[in-house]
């Protein structure tokens, strides 16, 4: 989290009325992690840092590197409704404030590079707007691209190593906010809908299905989360998805292979 300047950004008299357990009127960063997804490969596993905001890789002899570290999104401009919504004081209005990405999941696409779905570290529903993303990561070099953004609550992501689409489960995506699975086209930057469904978190695509855990935070009256989760699986169909099953790859290389007809 950053708060940039409209012009020469917070002066001392504002942020000294910043509330000390609220947003902070000044960041630099803390030492944190949490290990959120994982994805193992013939040379070592990738993990989604959601508390450091990284793509760790961890060798299989204990090691552990950091291969990229997110960057944040476009700062949001703090009006006096966010800033009295908050509980900041009303002389952060008309400055921006910039959101660490937060990682959820790691999948390895059919270009040897790693996808990632991001949340954008404030709300994670609309309600600033639908800022979560897809980024891919060079896992040699370290470079991140943006890939494409607009998802409400990117949980996880399933990439075909046949046609490089990519399927995002979102959280808090909908018109009703309850949740979504969008897909991108390969070469897209621009999400579809492909079905509501309540309560999406992780996701996966297995010989041309997709399968979620759903209704996985469904509060009940008294805002406490529900014990009624479910694995759901999803038929694609359609000339559209039609080579979602039909090619493999070798989960533990970078390397496709035909040899069988699954898809993971």
């Amino acid at each position: 989290m950053l708060w940039t300047p409209a012009s020469d950004g917070l002066d001392s008299t504002c942020a000294a009325q910043f509330d000390p357990a609220g947003p902070p009127a000044e960041y630099s960063g803390v030492v944190d992690t949490h290990s959120y997804a994982s994805l193992a490969l013939s040379d070592a596993v990738y993990v989604a840092d959601a508390g450091g905001n990284a793509i760790l890789r961890v060798d299989y002899d204990g090691t552990v590197s950091a291969v990229a570290v997110l960057p944040t999104g476009d700062p949001i401009l703090i009006t006096a409704e966010i800033a009295a919504a908050a509980g900041l004081p009303a002389c952060a209005a008309d400055h921006e404030y910039r959101f660490e990405p937060v990682p959820t999941d790691v999948e390895l696409g059919p270009d040897g590079w790693l996808y990632v779905t991001t949340l954008p570290g404030g709300p994670e529903d609309a309600s600033l707007g639908a800022r979560g993303s897809v980024h891919r990561v060079d896992p040699d070099s370290g470079d991140v691209e943006l890939v494409a953004t607009g998802f409400v609550g990117a949980t996880g992501l399933a990439v075909s190593r046949g046609s490089g689409r990519i399927y995002v489960a979102e959280h808090f995506g909908g018109s009703d906010g309850t949740g979504q699975v969008s897909v991108l086209e390969s070469g897209s930057d621009t999400p579809r809908v492909l079905t509501a469904i309540s309560s999406p978190a992780a996701i996966e695509l297995r010989k041309g299905d997709l399968y979620l855990t759903t209704d996985s935070v469904v509060p009940d009256a008294t805002g406490a989360p529900q014990p009624i989760g479910k694995v759901t699986r999803i038929a694609l169909a359609g000339d559209r998805h039609s080579d979602d099953s039909s090619q493999d790859w070798n989960r533990d290389s970078r390397h496709h292979s035909t040899d069988s007809s699954d898809e993971e």
